[in-house]
């Protein structure tokens, strides 16, 4: 079933699922411990595994579930129940300035989404503009603070490597860590990184090994959530 509880330094406590989809390992957050119980967390679990068998994808329709949600909370007790004729830019602002400011990340995905459904709609004919597209300007400016990790400096590099060989973590996580600073990956990629990505080629000299990283897959949840929402 590939289900973990994972706590965090702080304590919190959260379930996770390991699953393979089309070769590639991912991680799927299931909830936060309590408020996910064990008996939920392995229903939910057990219906990804079976999705998976018969040739679904549960991270499409977690996405899809996160996009219809979000509108739930935020837009719909405003505009759900107006057409999407009917919706101008002051509902926009309206849903959005309660907590443009308070919750930044939060706004600015609420804005990218309703504007998603909104393009749809024109796309589709149903209406001839998207009220989200401006929004943002007549709205206060948000603080964007971001706390960037600081830089290794490439003269230490070394010494972290050895630093990290000689540590208590497993091995998988040392040869993982060192194989992502020797190929500038992103963490992700090298996390779900598959056999059937690398290729051993042969050159006069000596063989060598070729990481073809896939590209990641097109968002046809969008779709999906979209013909949701208009049904």
């Amino acid at each position: 079933m590939g289900l973990y509880l994972c706590v965090d330094k702080s304590g919190f406590k959260f379930w996770i699922q390991r699953i393979v989809v089309n070769g590639k390992r991912h991680e799927l957050g299931l909830g936060s411990f309590p408020i996910t119980t064990l008996a939920a967390a392995r229903e939910t679990a057990l219906k990804n595994k079976r999705m998976i068998r018969e040739g679904g994808d549960p991270l499409k329709a977690k996405h899809a579930s996160q996009l219809i949600n979000t509108l739930r909370t935020y837009a719909f007790p405003l505009i759900g129940e107006k057409k999407i004729s009917e919706i101008a830019t002051s509902d926009v602002m309206a849903v959005l300035t309660p907590f443009w400011t308070a919750k930044p990340e939060t706004a600015r995905r609420v804005r990218q989404r309703i504007g998603i459904v909104m393009k749809w709609a024109v796309a589709q004919g149903y209406w001839d503009y998207d009220p989200a597209q401006n929004v943002k300007e007549a709205l206060p400016k948000q603080n964007k603070v971001q706390n960037h990790r600081t830089a290794l400096p490439y003269s230490e590099v070394a010494s972290c490597i050895r630093a990290m060989q000689n540590s208590n973590a497993a091995a998988s996580t040392k040869l993982a860590l060192e194989f992502l600073i020797l190929t500038a990956s992103r963490s992700g990629e090298v996390r779900n990184a598959c056999w059937e990505e690398f290729t051993l080629e042969h050159s006069r000299q000596s063989p060598f090994l070729i990481w073809r990283i896939p590209a990641p897959p097109a968002d046809a949840f969008v779709t999906e959530a979209l013909e949701t929402l208009t049904n």
